[in-house]
């Protein structure tokens, strides 16, 4: 991982960890949890000068992005993904990525809603080529995080979408270049 100073960061770190494992049990992660993310060099190398998302649990389908910045806890939200690198073409992928674009009201030209209408990707920001971050369908019917329902994007519900889309935006206004850094169980990374 490059380590940039003053780089805003969306880390999705896609392996099991402390907030994965509270998450596995149904255990609300604490603030102090949340915050030992944003200012440790497990994950981010140079974490409390950065500014960063990570994304843990996804393998199981238990997500939750926390969005940190210069060692502040900005958000934590559960999120939704494709699988694994390897399953066909729905998968999200692994690597760092430059965040490109945010469209606030952007629609697929790739897939369809149930009604066969392009799906709506509200409060998108751009992973790479036609991946994003954006707002969508997070939970099954009895609250519980969907498992690999996106063809390799990353949801999450409307509001904490806007809060993502809110914080990149002011971070991209600053002039700070912003990554997307997802990383998996892929044995060959």
């Amino acid at each position: 991982m490059k380590q940039i100073l003053g780089t805003a960061v969306i880390a999705s770190a896609l392996s099991v960890g402390a907030i994965d494992a509270a998450n596995a049990n149904n255990i609300e992660t604490t603030t102090s949890e949340k915050q030992t993310v944003c200012n440790t060099d497990t994950i981010v190398k140079n974490a409390r000068n950065r500014t960063f998302g990570l994304i843990e649990g996804w393998e199981t389908g238990k997500n939750r992005l926390t969005y940190c910045r210069q060692g502040q806890l900005m958000m934590s939200a559960p999120t939704a993904t494709g699988k694994p690198h390897g399953d066909g073409g729905v998968y999200t992928p692994e690597g760092t990525f430059p965040v490109g674009r945010l469209e606030k009201n952007k629609v697929s030209g790739s897939y369809k809603n149930s009604q066969g209408r392009p799906a709506a990707m509200p409060n998108a920001v751009q992973v790479v080529r036609g991946i994003y971050a954006h707002a969508g369908r997070v939970f099954d019917g009895k609250g519980n995080v969907l498992k690999f329902p996106s063809h390799g994007c990353i949801r999450l519900t409307h509001a904490d979408s806007a809060k993502l889309f809110n914080f990149v935006q002011a971070d991209k206004k600053t002039g700070t270049q912003v990554e997307m850094i997802i990383k998996g169980t892929d044995p060959r990374k």
